[in-house]
């Protein structure tokens, strides 16, 4: 699966644009909004 990460400030940004792209199921919907969210996130604090 292939997630946007667009590094802003907070990541929620990209949880909401990986949300709005990713055309497929809920469950997945959810899972690439959280890879998104956490992802960009963790990579800012390290």
């Amino acid at each position: 699966m292939i997630v946007n990460r667009l590094h802003d400030s907070t990541g929620l940004n990209s949880a909401i644009w990986c949300c709005l792209c990713q055309q497929n199921t809920w469950e997945n919907l959810a899972f690439a909004c959280i890879e998104a969210y956490y992802k960009p996130t963790n990579n800012l604090n390290l």
